[in-house]
């Protein structure tokens, strides 16, 4: 049905006419139609769909749609807003929302609660999550720096690797031969 000709035009390059296909299934109930009709929404430049879709996805508790939401909210200077969606989001289970959450904790001062959303953010893999808790504990324990940096590094977030190798530094440890 409209799913399929959304993933259909999506997939020819028609995100603008996916986004009605899709628009039409999450009217319908389906959740993850909503999260596809706004981030095709969002790559045909109609931000106003994207955050009704957002919102809808988000309301059906698609923790990426609550995150996605967030990072628009934050692109307007809304940060209010985007906090608020972003808790949904970590609430929900997506490490990128906590991640933000400690990000702007940590823009005010709050910095054990920043510490808290970092880990919590890791714990479910977020690359930028393990690295910003990687660059807090670098700080103060660079030896306890190690653990999180190694994980977003492994799944490619590259500066998380460059940090690793200053964490290796600065406790004069060496870094594993490969064997």
């Amino acid at each position: 049905g409209c799913i399929d000709l959304g993933n259909m035009l999506f997939n020819q390059n028609k995100p603008g006419e996916a986004a009605a296909h899709f628009q039409t299934a999450c009217d319908d109930g389906n959740s993850n139609a909503c999260f596809a009709a706004a981030k095709s929404a969002e790559i045909a430049k109609d931000k106003a769909s994207a955050k009704i879709y957002y919102q809808k996805s988000c309301g059906f508790s698609l923790a990426m749609g609550c995150h996605n939401l967030g990072d628009l909210y934050h692109q307007e200077g809304l940060r209010d807003k985007a906090k608020e969606i972003f808790k949904q989001g970590c609430n929900l289970g997506y490490g990128g929302s906590c991640s933000n959450l400690g990000v702007y904790a940590n823009e005010k001062g709050q910095r054990p609660e920043a510490m808290k959303l970092f880990r919590q953010a890791c714990d479910l893999k977020s690359d930028k999550g393990c690295f910003n808790l990687g660059g807090e504990i670098l700080k103060d324990q660079p030896s306890d720096a190690i653990a999180p940096f190694t994980t977003a590094c492994s799944v490619g977030y590259v500066p998380a690797c460059n940090d690793l190798g200053v964490a290796y530094e600065r406790t004069n440890a060496l870094i594993p031969a490969k064997e």
